[in-house]
């Protein structure tokens, strides 16, 4: 009867073993993506353009985590385990915000947030997300801050306060993301017509 009970009790933890083992093999790895640069070519024969410091670029604490959030109606959040950044959301958007600007600006010398000081700049771009979001299968929603300075720090025109809507073209977070990456390309092209106009002052 002993033996029974422990042959028993063998078995139990072998089956939990393997039903351990099974899950863990039958969890699907998680999707990962991220924000891309405008696929524009710099003109040639483009002189050195303007030397753009980009940065600070702040994002609300809720959004700047692995998984994608989405709006779940009202105000409820959503966050999908298998569905996630492959990278920090707020360096991903800094870096896009660099190479979109310098794309659209045409000029090499941009410096991302911290650079060390004495550093020639002539526009600081600083941006404060508001929100970056969406309900799948509606549209992407960003709303920023803006502002460009000088190199000590001096705003050169009023701080702008920006909304951009981006419908996704389908119910999935892929379609989510890609409606995000317009939302952040239209921020760009509106702050790239600014620093413009400041160049040509």
């Amino acid at each position: 009867m002993k033996r029974q009970r422990v042959r028993f009790a063998r078995f139990l933890v072998a089956a939990v073993s393997l039903a351990g083992l099974y899950g863990c093999a039958s969890t699907p790895a998680p999707s990962l993506y991220r924000l891309e640069s405008l696929a524009e070519a710099r003109p040639e024969g483009a002189g050195p353009g303007p030397a753009l410091g980009i940065g600070p670029v702040t994002l609300p604490a809720y959004l700047d985590r692995p998984e994608i959030v989405t709006s779940g109606g009202g105000l409820r959040l959503l966050s999908a385990d298998s569905e996630r950044w492959a990278e920090s959301l707020a360096e991903n958007a800094t870096c896009v915000l660099a190479e979109n600007l310098s794309l659209l600006l045409g000029t090499d010398r941009v410096t991302r947030y911290p650079w060390k000081r004495g550093s020639d700049v002539d526009y600081q771009v600083v941006v404060d997300v508001v929100r970056f979001h969406g309900e799948l299968g509606g549209a992407c929603v960003l709303t920023a801050r803006s502002s460009i300075r000088d190199s000590a720090g001096a705003l050169l025109a009023p701080p702008r306060r920006s909304t951009f809507s981006e419908q996704a073209a389908g119910p999935s977070h892929a379609d989510m993301v890609a409606a995000m990456n317009r939302a952040l390309e239209a921020l760009c092209r509106e702050i790239a017509a600014s620093v413009a106009e400041l160049a040509a002052r």
